[in-house]
């Protein structure tokens, strides 16, 4: 991961699932090992982007991840901040978005609030430095 790259923590609310059903933040605290999260980097050039990572190890409040190649297209000669198959750490605050289908065993715990966005990915509170 380049300098300078951070991930962002949202309103505990601002969390998802693929078809973009707003969950209770509490679903937060179910992810484990093998678990497939989405999590919004901040890039320093004041870009973004939202990010897919499968969770290998849990450290207390922090979650530790492969980023995963899903959905992520460069352009040619693009910056790359963040590498596919690189190792990240984030607090567990920080996912935005469970996709229930990818994560079978948290539709169970998952409990959704009746609210709705029509896109997932970046959240357009995104901090601008």
């Amino acid at each position: 991961m380049k300098s300078g790259v951070t991930f962002h923590q949202l309103q505990e609310e601002d969390i998802y699932d693929w078809n973009g059903e707003q969950l209770k933040s509490e679903v937060r605290q179910h992810l484990s090992v093998n678990h497939i999260v989405r999590v919004q980097v901040n890039y320093p050039d004041n870009c973004f982007e939202a990010i897919y990572v499968e969770i290998t190890a849990v450290e207390g409040t922090e979650l530790i991840g492969t980023v995963l190649d899903t959905y992520r297209h460069f352009l040619e000669d693009e910056i790359i901040y963040v590498e596919n198959g690189e190792t990240v750490r984030f607090h567990r605050a920080c996912v935005i978005e469970v996709p229930l289908t990818w994560n079978n065993d948290l539709q169970a715990v998952a409990e959704k609030t009746g609210i709705g966005r029509t896109i997932t990915g970046v959240l357009p509170s995104s901090p601008q430095e």
